[in-house]
């Protein structure tokens, strides 16, 4: 059993800056490693005309103040999110700042910081696996995802002239996108909810 989504309920204006405040505050809670320079923020933020689709698998509680359901999440829509920031392209700038003056050669020219600008688009996202739904009218929505669901998700940067660099924000991308289904996905949920 499966049912629709009113999808283009989700374009409103506000839904929009709110999440992309609580991604951006997201995206910058923890330590950064020692290559960002400056905040993440998140520029662009659609969630695309393709809505996900939700396969029942069971219901738990239903009632007019809660509900418990467990879903298989299926997406491969035309969503998309936008993050700039700034970042140190100078690699002995960075094994610097984690040396002590005293342990290496210190090269004038060579430690000078150099940041640049990196504008990363993330789109083509493919989602498959279990989703589980809690909502209660007194404490908000919780959704939570008990295996890996990100299937595939394309990565483009302002470095996607340089493979190697291309194929690492790739892979890295794509190891934080786990976590954040983990971990932040079901904390920003709750607070929009």
């Amino acid at each position: 059993m499966s049912f629709q989504f009113n999808w283009h309920s989700f374009t409103e204006a506000n839904f929009y800056s709110k999440a992309r405040a609580l991604l951006t505050e997201a995206l910058n809670n923890g330590s950064m490693p020692p290559i960002i320079v400056d905040k993440v923020s998140v520029s662009d933020f659609d969630l695309g005309s393709t809505p996900p689709h939700l396969e029942i698998l069971e219901i738990g509680d239903f009632s007019a103040d809660s509900f418990h359901g467990i879903f298989k999440l299926n997406y491969a829509g035309d969503a998309r999110l936008s993050l700039q920031t700034k970042i140190e392209a100078n690699p002995l700038q960075v094994h610097y700042q984690s040396v002590p003056e005293f342990a290496g050669p210190r090269f004038l020219a060579a430690s000078s910081s150099l940041t640049m600008p990196l504008i990363l688009t993330l789109s083509e996202f493919r989602l498959n696996g279990i989703v589980v739904f809690v909502y209660s009218r007194a404490k908000g929505l919780t959704i939570v995802f008990p295996n890996d669901v990100l299937e595939s998700i394309k990565v483009s940067s302002t470095f996607d002239f340089i493979p190697s660099i291309a194929r690492y924000l790739q892979a890295e991308i794509e190891n934080r996108l786990r976590l954040f289904f983990r971990d932040d996905f079901p904390i920003i949920m709750h607070k929009i909810s």
